[in-house]
């Protein structure tokens, strides 16, 4: 199952790119390209380093995702907010195809690439919610409108997270979703 899920976010990756990547591309001014440079170049850096921000899991074992959300998803977060979905998805595509450190070094780039197509749709949904992180973070920081933005995307993370993180890693492991529930 874990196979399919991989092929079928590749071929929904490359479909969305094919649609909405050449308007993503002839929107950005200068000022966006420069921004998503340094995006991509700071996204290429966190995927080299893997270094561990923080565990939300209490397991032992925890999985390569856990110790990439501290540093990453902010990143992502700003793509998002002020780029769109399509940026977004590419940098975290970018942080992943770079090689990692240690023991992950012996994987193919053909898995590399099954693996960073996971995260496309993830950041595809996100479209959904970057008008409301938009507004939020357009108006004059107040704590409401700051209360509001991490309420929305806390929420996002944790859904993504509950929903979509976890059944891969149950479908990868063979495990119940119950049993990796627990851990956080």
């Amino acid at each position: 199952m874990y196979g399919v899920v991989r092929a079928a976010s590749l071929l929904t990756a490359l479909v969305l790119a094919v649609a909405w990547g050449p308007a993503a591309v002839h929107a950005l001014r200068s000022p966006d390209v420069v921004f998503i440079a340094g995006a991509l170049a700071i996204a290429v850096v966190l995927g080299i380093l893997r270094a561990p921000a923080a565990h939300f899991e209490r397991s032992v074992r925890p999985t390569p995702e856990s110790d990439r959300v501290g540093l990453i998803v902010p990143l992502l977060l700003a793509v998002l907010v002020s780029e769109g979905w399509m940026w977004a998805a590419a940098c975290n595509v970018a942080a992943y195809l770079v090689r990692p450190a240690g023991l992950l070094r012996r994987r193919s780039w053909i898995d590399r690439i099954l693996t960073a197509a996971l995260w496309v749709p993830v950041w595809w949904t996100a479209s959904l919610l970057a008008p409301q992180l938009r507004a939020a973070a357009s108006h004059p920081a107040t704590v409401i409108t700051t209360v509001a933005f991490i309420v929305i995307a806390a929420g996002f993370v944790l859904l993504v997270d509950l929903l979509w993180i976890d059944p891969l890693a149950a479908a990868r492991q063979g495990r119940s979703l119950l049993r990796i529930w627990p851990r956080h």
